[in-house]
């Protein structure tokens, strides 16, 4: 199944007004680019950025009290039709192997999987941490699926601009809890390595795909900070 992170403005990515890297390989080398279809069976279409930045924007105010409650001084992003938009596909067997390898580092006693499990909701590691997670070592991995360039330590629930209450994490919190697992658990000095395990054949699927998810998570992670723009999982 397809999944890719998102790093940009979240007025272009609730427009869906950007390009992915998958959709640009699709146009140059098919001449076309690909339809996405949602969950009711009708294809996702596009809007001008522009005209959901005030919403945006909006939300920010809104969630700007939670944030400081958190002790967040200032809750502020790059947030423009124009900013800089990177969109890298990892798929879900990759990002749930690299959830599941830092869940089982946990709970030695458990032993980790060779693949993701089809029934991802009956995982004994991942049922604790989903009741847990601030006690884990991966809260940001774990809990969520955005993540805003803000300094907080733990994730913060708030109203999502889709109308969900869920956690939004800090990025650099994040990046700082994906190298635990690029060093500690995969002793991977650098990206030239993660790919090298990523390619293994020795290796099992489960330890690959975490690394071929590191190899990719962590660049957009440093685009993210140096840019001050939001990351999302999307798909």
């Amino acid at each position: 199944m397809a999944l890719d992170i998102y790093v940009g403005p979240l007025c272009r990515l609730y427009s869906r007004d950007f390009t992915s890297d998958f959709a640009q390989w699709s146009l140059t080398t098919l001449g076309k680019l690909p339809v996405t279809i949602t969950a009711d069976g009708t294809p996702l279409t596009s809007t001008p950025a522009a005209e959901v930045l005030p919403a945006i924007l909006g939300w920010r105010r809104l969630i700007t009290p939670q944030f400081r409650s958190a002790g967040v001084t200032l809750v502020d992003w790059t947030e423009s039709p124009i900013a800089t938009v990177k969109s890298s596909r990892v798929g879900w067997d990759s990002y749930w192997s690299l959830r599941l390898l830092a869940a089982y580092s946990e709970f030695p006693e458990l032993r980790l999987p060779d693949a993701p499990p089809e029934d991802l909701s009956q995982d004994a590691a991942l049922g604790i941490i989903r009741d847990h997670f601030l006690r884990s070592r991966f809260p940001h991995l774990h809990a969520c699926d955005l993540w805003l360039p803000l300094r907080c330590a733990d994730p913060v629930s708030v109203e999502t601009p889709t109308g969900h209450t869920k956690p939004v994490g800090a990025i650099a919190i994040l990046r700082a809890e994906l190298d635990q697992i690029r060093t500690r658990l995969l002793a991977a000095p650098d990206r030239e390595a993660l790919n090298t395990i990523a390619a293994d054949p020795a290796r099992t699927a489960l330890i690959r795909g975490a690394a071929a998810t590191l190899a990719t998570w962590l660049p957009l992670c440093d685009l993210a900070i140096e840019h001050r723009l939001p990351m999302a999982l999307d798909g």
